[in-house]
């Protein structure tokens, strides 16, 4: 019976190693699902966040044509590139404005005095630049043999 007692041992052995190799099987799976799930869940996040930020902006930039009259055009509804920022600094710090365009019309032009020099005379015009060289006459077209009847008489 030893033979058989020795079998029997031997199965219940190869059994548990079975055991423990679908146990550590199944673990490393968990494991590795888990680690995906949590993976998955931080990029939804970070995915949330851009597009919270994009709908911001988008928001923005409809009350921007609102307040233009419904106009979209660059002028009307342009951000000025200070306001873009992206990155950790975005909350921290609120936009800026550019400052007011210089409005050349506000401020009047001097007057010029009666008896001041008499303008200068104009610069002579500079000489046409030469005309570009001839180019190279252009190939005949190549005739093809079979369509060529230049040769053929066609009185007989």
């Amino acid at each position: 019976m030893s033979t058989a007692a020795e079998r029997l041992a031997a199965a219940k052995d190869r059994m548990d190693q079975i055991s423990r190799e679908h146990a550590d099987r199944r673990e490393l799976r968990e494991r590795r699902s888990r680690e995906a799930r949590e993976s998955a869940a931080s990029n939804l996040a970070k995915q949330g966040q851009l597009a919270d930020k994009t709908i911001e902006r988008l928001q923005e930039m409809g009350k921007r044509q609102k307040a233009a009259g419904g106009w979209n055009t660059s002028a009307a509804t342009e951000k000025k590139a200070v306001e873009y920022r992206f990155g950790a600094d975005d909350e921290d710090q609120p936009y800026e404005s550019a400052p007011p365009p210089a409005q050349p019309w506000a401020q009047p032009a001097p007057a010029q005095p009666s008896w001041s020099t008499p303008p200068t005379t104009p610069l002579p015009a500079q000489p046409a630049p030469p005309p570009p060289p001839p180019r190279a006459p252009r190939r005949a077209p190549r005739v093809d043999e079979d369509d060529d009847f230049g040769s053929q008489t066609w009185l007989t």
